[in-house]
């Protein structure tokens, strides 16, 4: 499948991406957010919808086929304590 390939390709940029999300935010503020757009959004959008809008990626480990990086993006959302 050469992950180590897409990983050298693609995952540096993802990495980065969610760390600087993660570095420029304080503690808490991401669960917020999930919750006010959760509020927001009257029943029309799952935790599901909004973990694919602000992360690229699925948090249903059944899905993480679906979306490329899921799982590496998954595992470091939870090392961050985001999921």
């Amino acid at each position: 499948m050469k992950l180590n390939d897409i990983y050298a390709y693609h995952g540096n940029l993802e990495v980065k991406d969610l760390m600087e999300f993660k570095d420029k935010y304080p503690d808490g503020y991401l669960k917020d957010l999930i919750d006010k757009v959760l509020k927001k959004s009257g029943g029309a959008l799952t935790l599901a919808d909004v973990y694919r809008m602000l992360f690229g990626t699925e948090i249903d480990d059944a899905l993480f086929l679906d979306r490329p990086l899921s799982k590496m993006k998954y595992d470091l959302l939870k090392k961050m304590g985001v999921v």
